[in-house]
């Protein structure tokens, strides 16, 4: 995998947690980053953890006839949702 450009790293604590925080560090050298996983808990922590100036992805890929869906949940264009307003305001997970 390394030899594609793909680098990889052993979580010693929690896992989602570290997938989200590798992430934003790679955000500050690339322009665009994507976390590809199946689980929700990492949204939860993108929301609450990423700058909204941040070009961060999700990717949730797709089982069996369903395609891979791709989202964001920042957009300079326009505020964020009252939903991720209030996951911002209310997560304390970290």
């Amino acid at each position: 995998m390394a030899a594609k450009g793909i680098e990889m790293r052993v979580a010693t604590g929690d896992a989602d947690t570290y997938i989200v925080r590798c992430g934003l560090e790679k955000v500050i050298s690339h322009s665009i980053v994507a976390i590809t996983r199946q689980d929700v808990d990492l949204v939860v922590l993108l929301i609450d953890l990423t700058p909204p100036e941040s070009n961060i992805y999700f990717m949730k890929p797709g089982k069996g006839k369903v395609e891979t869906a791709e989202r964001t949940f920042f957009c300079t264009y326009h505020p964020p949702s009252p939903c991720i307003q209030w996951l911002r305001r209310n997560t304390s997970y970290l």
